[in-house]
């Protein structure tokens, strides 16, 4: 589990800001839709998408209080109706058939153990709901990861990464579109 600074966050997270409009555009809402946001960080583009949903709503799930805090704090009641957030973890998700669209943007890669989640998600929506995530994949910070690769083991760092585990999950496409398969999700793109 990660500790997050949700005020740092928010004051330097401006590319995944800029990539989750592109996505946002690529959900065609009428606007009427309940969504779910997968990873919602500090709620600024839960907040967006909330704009886009007047006849709908937006629940925005981390599984980091920090950032839940700040978002709650940040997009009051008042002033979005349709805009909900909750502490939850990704991998836990208990909803059933509630959600039109499941989105995620830059927050699964963080999560190694994809079947749970995606398990998750396959039963969050409703028959012909739809999922579009964006995330981390194969390749993603290759040369940061080889030189933490061989830097690990060496003096004098390997002293701090005894029992390391590498924290993302890049997939490659095709191992991806399996795992989408096995949890009863058809991968469009």
């Amino acid at each position: 589990m990660y500790r997050w600074d949700a005020e740092d966050y928010k004051k330097s997270s401006r590319e995944q800001q800029k990539w989750a409009r592109e996505l946002i555009a690529k959900l065609n809402l009428r606007g009427s839709e309940r969504v779910l946001d997968l990873g919602c960080g500090d709620g600024k583009v839960t907040a967006e998408i909330a704009l886009n949903l007047r006849g709908g709503c937006v629940h925005g799930i981390d599984s980091s209080l920090e950032m839940i805090n700040l978002a709650k704090k940040t997009f009051s009641k008042e002033e979005y109706p349709n805009l909900s957030f909750e502490l939850c973890d990704a991998r836990e998700l208990k909803f059933n058939e509630e959600f039109d669209v499941v989105f995620s943007n830059a927050a699964l890669h963080w999560i190694l153990d994809q079947k749970k989640v995606l398990n998750g998600i396959k039963r969050s929506l409703k028959p012909g709901g739809r999922c579009v995530i964006q995330m981390g994949g194969n390749g993603n910070a290759q040369d940061i990861i080889q030189i933490l690769d061989s830097m690990i083991v060496e003096e004098p760092w390997k002293q701090y990464f005894q029992d390391f585990k590498f924290p993302y999950f890049f997939a490659a496409d095709n191992e991806y579109t399996g795992i989408l398969h096995e949890s009863g999700l058809d991968p469009v793109r």
